[in-house]
Parts: structure tokens; C-alpha cells; sequence
């Protein structure tokens, strides 16, 4: 690769790029029908090719959350008498029925003689 390509955003070095020689494709999206319509294929690419989706073949960043603070928090949670989420998805109990339906309001409605003009 030159210089250009491999300090450069471009295809030659895009995580989304697979390059072969002088040739490559570009697997960002979907392949994608050819003139035709007869077949479809990832778009052909020269490692030189840019376009604004590039992205490095750097590892993603680790998680916010680590395997350790996950376990504290559940620790945390057990000495609370918390149920943690991950001992089934069932939650806490339902609340008890009551006896009686709460009573039904009456609908009020709002007609003209009620209405206060502000401006009088």
C-alpha cells in the first residue's frame, strides 16, 4: 500500500474493506443488485477510494461496565435482599386484587354557560 492509503481514511484501510491486490469490495452494506437486476454483488473499491463511513480495523473499545463490577453489583444487591435480574424474569408478586372496584366518577361536561370569558 502507499503512504496515502495507510495513514489516510480511505478504503485501504477501512474495517469494512477487503482488499485484493489493487482491487477490493466494500462490505458496509448489503450487496447490491447489478445493472441487470440478475444478481447482486459488494461494491467494487480501489484501496484509494474514500467515502464518509470509513472506519478503523481498531478493536472496539471495552465495555463501560467490567466483569468485576457487574459481580459487586450483584453482591450488593443479594445483601440488600434485592432480586437480581438475571434469577428469571418473572419480577416481584402482583399487588393483591381489591375487593371492590374503585367508583366510578361522573363525567362532567363543560358547556357554554360555564364558560367565564376572561376579557369581560
Amino acid at each position: 500500500m502507499t503512504e496515502a492509503t495507510t495513514s489516510a481514511p480511505c478504503c485501504g484501510n477501512c474495517r469494512y474493506s477487503v482488499i485484493n491486490g489493487q482491487l477490493g469490495t466494500c462490505h458496509r452494506y448489503a450487496p447490491r443488485p447489478d445493472a441487470n437486476g440478475t444478481w447482486a454483488a459488494w461494491p467494487l473499491i480501489q484501496p484509494s477510494d474514500w467515502c464518509g463511513e470509513w472506519e478503523s480495523h481498531a478493536p472496539d473499545p471495552a465495555p463501560p461496565v467490567s466483569l468485576e463490577d457487574v459481580r459487586a453489583l450483584a453482591d450488593f444487591m443479594a445483601q440488600t435482599g434485592a432480586t437480581p435480574l438475571f434469577d428469571g424474569f418473572d419480577g416481584p408478586p402482583a399487588p393483591p386484587i381489591p375487593e371492590a372496584p374503585p367508583a366510578t366518577a361522573e363525567p362532567e361536561f363543560l358547556t357554554y354557560d360555564k364558560l367565564e370569558d376572561p376579557l369581560l
